[in-house]
């Protein structure tokens, strides 16, 4: 039985909150490791790679909690179109549209500018000094922010023409009103896209050409080194331009093509809220890889990966002295316990009764012992 056309709609208007919620999560991991490193290094050493990260982790947090989480319960509840759980009126619907789409905007430039870094540093050979020069900061950490807010301002809070409506997905939307408008900001997506695929492209071309020299000639170690580093810098800037094709063209295909199938939107809000997990995935990728390598022999390496790669840190639990000497004896008494165990299953005649007197003495210390560990521990609960 297929589902009714109310219960798709509900599903489309519910999965945002939680997909944004994870995004939102993701993004504020993000956040803490890049202002961790700029309390441990400071600023002027934080390079430009991490500051575009930052900017485009502290956008996402806000789109996802205006647009994704928050979602129709700021639409108006008397719209056309009868959106599930709205709650809002007109005033919420421009707050929304505003705050959505201009903090979207500064994290898509972020990412844009992140991409172009990734290009500069890797294929033009540009260096991390050269980046924090006051122009290339202005544009790359200014200009997303500066475009969100010119181009949503006049639209959301000051169009009184063609206010802010609802348009079927789960958020409030802002129409311009005037074509050549709407024309010019679809350029401006359609140059941005392109510029990702030339960055994208580019890297791609890097890391093939650079494998095949290294293959193909004898380098020294310092020299393979060096290659293997700058590789694995290619890659991420591929993950990073990947992670935001992956969110716009689906966002893309909504909308140019007419008539979509109900579907494509169950997927769409899937995907669209998605941009912080997929950018939590890249940025913590080559630190849970690292560590995950140095933890093979570990059976529970993948979840103390993650928590290195999130930087949490594990509960301790502070054993009194005397329960840790007590537990480290009975420790080495039940491994006496088993090698005596199979002295007397292997000697024959009177060393047999030696061993099991051995093995009785052994065990009423262990016993004595635990008395004292579950007392001391339960000592300890009470404080």
């Amino acid at each position: 039985m297929a589902p009714s056309q109310e219960s798709m709609h509900l599903a489309i208007v519910i999965i945002p909150k939680v997909t944004g919620s994870i995004s939102m999560i993701a993004s504020a991991f993000i956040t803490r490791s890049v202002i961790k490193k700029w309390r441990k290094r400071g600023l002027a050493s934080l390079p430009m790679k991490s500051r575009l990260v930052l900017s485009m982790s502290v956008a996402d947090i806000g789109s996802s909690m205006f647009g994704h989480i928050l979602g129709t319960w700021l639409v108006p509840e008397s719209i056309d179109g009868n959106p599930p759980l709205a709650v809002g009126n007109q005033a919420t619907c421009n707050m929304q549209s505003f705050l959505f789409e201009f903090l979207l905007g500064a994290g898509c430039f972020s990412n844009l500018f992140l991409a172009i870094t990734y290009w500069l540093l890797i294929c033009r050979e540009k260096s991390e000094s050269s980046l924090k020069q006051w122009k290339y900061q202005i544009i790359f950490l200014g200009f997303p922010w500066i475009y969100g807010v010119s181009t949503n301002a006049p639209k959301s809070l000051f169009a009184s023409n063609s206010p802010p409506a609802y348009k079927n997905l789960w958020f409030c939307q802002a129409t311009s009103g005037d074509d050549i408008v709407e024309l010019a900001y679809a350029v401006i997506w359609c140059i941005s896209i392109l510029i990702l695929l030339f960055c994208v492209g580019s890297l791609i071309r890097f890391v093939h050409n650079t494998e095949k020299k290294t293959d193909k000639y004898r380098i020294s170690r310092e020299e393979r080194r060096t290659r293997e580093k700058t590789l694995q810098v290619s890659r991420q800037g591929i993950y990073y331009v990947v992670s935001v094709l992956v969110i716009f063209i689906p966002l893309y295909v909504y909308m140019f093509v007419q008539n979509l199938p109900p579907w494509f939107f169950i997927f769409l809000s899937i995907v669209y809220p998605s941009q912080g997990t997929l950018n939590a995935l890249v940025y913590f990728r080559p630190k849970y890889i690292a560590d995950r390598n140095s933890r093979r022999n570990d059976k529970r390496s993948s979840i103390v990966s993650i928590m290195n790669a999130l930087d949490i840190s594990a509960p301790e639990y502070n054993l009194p002295a005397s329960v840790g000497d007590a537990l480290s004896r009975s420790t080495h008494r039940r491994r006496g316990t088993v090698i005596v165990e199979e002295r007397i299953e292997s000697e024959p005649g009177p060393n047999r009764c030696n061993y099991q007197q051995q093995r009785d003495f052994a065990m009423s210390e262990i016993m004595e012992e635990s008395m004292v560990v579950e007392a001391v521990s339960v000592e300890g609960s009470d404080v």
